[in-house]
């Protein structure tokens, strides 16, 4: 942004207009310096706002906040279904990853051997 139009948010400030950022999630209150950085890198703007790592950030966004599966196909890919459960903020979207659940076909302890499944006791 060039320097004239950062003069006017400088302008709005010192009048009390106050800043609100959309990630299509949430609202976030934003001061003066957050909207220059949200310019530049708006993914590391509303990281910032949720307390996460801008990869997290992406990451949670991706994913709808929904977590998802994390057992390994035979094809060596993660499984892209969801997990049973509503969609979750950055933070506890964080945590659940920490000590994943997994989706019916591939819930806990099933293991698929040659098209059988095995499930242990």
């Amino acid at each position: 942004m060039s320097k004239p139009n950062l003069q006017v948010l400088d302008y709005l400030a010192s009048k009390g207009v106050q800043f609100v950022l959309n990630d299509g999630g949430g609202n976030y209150w934003a001061g003066r310096e957050d909207i220059e950085e949200y310019l530049d890198d708006p993914d590391a703007v509303f990281a910032k706002k949720l307390g996460v790592t801008k990869f997290e950030y992406r990451d949670w966004r991706e994913a709808g906040g929904c977590v998802r599966c994390p057992a390994t196909l035979r094809n060596g890919k993660q499984c892209s279904r969801l997990v049973a459960g509503p969609c979750l903020s950055a933070h506890e979207w964080l945590e659940r990853r920490k000590q994943p659940d997994y989706c019916r076909k591939h819930s806990e302890g099933t293991a698929s051997v040659r098209g059988l499944s095995v499930r242990a006791s």
